[in-house]
């Protein structure tokens, strides 16, 4: 095999090394797009940034808030315990269609994580948050 045809498989391979994760051929599972979907939402939270948080709620939960006459954005701010941040470890996603549930260790302010189970549920493209104990 030549040099150059040598020259052009490796820059191939390289391309297919950099490129993997990207696109229609690789990316994220299921499992890591629930997980993020998770994570997002502790971030979100500690930051204070409840518009966030409220956009990865799913829309039945969303929906109680209305019934109670009032909104998410408006709801959250009231019920966060100030001064609280919140660390979440992933354990363990499982997805079974539109719907996956995300074992995670959850703490408070740096003290003893408690496990906790989230579920979620699939909206579009997107997953949403629609069962949390913490």
């Amino acid at each position: 095999m030549g040099q150059g045809r040598k020259a052009v498989i490796v820059a191939v391979a390289l391309m297919a090394i950099a490129l993997a994760g990207c696109g229609p051929f690789g990316g994220k599972s299921e499992q890591d797009k629930a997980g993020d979907t998770v994570t997002q939402l502790i971030e979100a939270r500690n930051k204070g940034d409840f518009v966030k948080v409220c956009s990865l709620i799913a829309a039945p939960q969303l929906a109680k808030f209305k019934q109670a006459g009032t909104t998410c954005e408006q709801a959250l701010p009231k019920l966060a315990r100030k001064g609280t941040t919140t660390a979440v470890n992933i354990d363990q996603v499982r997805v079974s269609g539109d719907r996956a549930t995300v074992d995670a260790t959850v703490s408070q302010n740096g003290g003893a994580g408690n496990a906790q189970t989230i579920l979620l549920v699939k909206e579009g493209s997107d997953w949403k948050v629609s069962q949390v104990g913490f």
